[in-house]
């Protein structure tokens, strides 16, 4: 088991910090040939027939609309995610002590994840539920349970990464492939004759403080016009911009959204908090 990083191991870090975090930020379009030869892989390594057909799509919202269009889901429990990821699971921790699980944990992940995983996953899955799978969550709650996030999987994918390159560790090879992808697309569905793949992001901006940010246009924005608003990293509307504050307007769950449209406007109201 290993116990602890060597000096040379330690100071290579921060360094996979900002690789997985310039990957899970990418605004690259799909590689698509390159996804689909690493899904393909994973397919293959997870014992799966690769599948048949693959289609591409702008976003993620463009994608859930599809799900729901297109009964998929006798091929849900042929295709999951588990499959795919937990077979060696058990073996990782076995060999690496909870310590330096920690510390490459802390530094490369938790590091990553603040960005990729709390502000751009959580801002996107939440807008997609709100807009498509929140009316029809019982039809599709299994569906999302087993997707996979490409990019936006970057927190986790690179301490594998790192106790694959710098640990050496042989069962980490099992997720080659999905560390491979990351670098290549955004969100993917595997189902059993059809895989869904997505581009990443257009475009993302982010204030001094890592949240979600833009003056004047989405902080997030997809190549379909799938978009998020965000000022200092509260949720906004195109058009809230333009609304003027009122006392009546100030109720529980819209204070803070008014507080960063001020700041936004330069016109400030007094609002009763309670």
């Amino acid at each position: 088991m290993i116990k602890s990083l060597t000096p040379q191991q330690e100071a290579k870090l921060p360094a996979y910090a900002q690789k997985w975090l310039d990957i899970g930020l990418s605004t690259e379009p799909c590689n698509v040939t390159q996804t689909k030869r690493w899904i393909n892989r994973a397919y293959k390594q997870a014992g799966l027939e690769p599948p048949k057909e693959y289609k591409l799509f702008d976003s993620p919202l463009s994608c859930a609309q599809y799900q729901l269009e297109v009964n998929l889901s006798n091929q849900v429990k042929d295709h999951t995610k588990t499959q795919i990821l937990d077979p060696l699971r058990d073996q990782v921790h076995d060999q690496v002590c909870s310590q330096v699980w920690s510390q490459v944990w802390d530094q490369v992940s938790d590091r990553v994840r603040i960005q990729v995983r709390s502000q751009v996953w959580n801002s996107v899955w939440g807008q997609v539920y709100d807009q498509v799978w929140k009316q029809v969550w019982t039809q599709v709650s299994n569906q999302t349970h087993y997707q996979l996030y490409g990019n936006h999987d970057a927190h986790w994918l690179g301490l594998y990464d790192f106790l694959l390159k710098e640990l050496k560790l042989d069962c980490v090879r099992h997720w080659t492939p999905l560390i491979n992808l990351a670098k290549h697309c955004g969100w993917w569905r595997p189902y059993k004759e059809v895989c869904l793949i997505q581009h990443r992001p257009k475009e993302i901006h982010f204030n001094s403080q890592k949240q979600l940010h833009k003056d004047g246009g989405p902080a997030l924005s997809y190549r379909d016009g799938f978009s998020l608003w965000r000022l200092n990293g509260v949720e906004t509307e195109e058009m809230a911009k333009q609304e003027i504050v009122t006392p009546e307007r100030a109720k529980p769950g819209r204070v803070r959204q008014e507080r960063e449209l001020h700041r936004f406007t330069g016109f400030v109201n007094n609002i009763d908090d309670n």
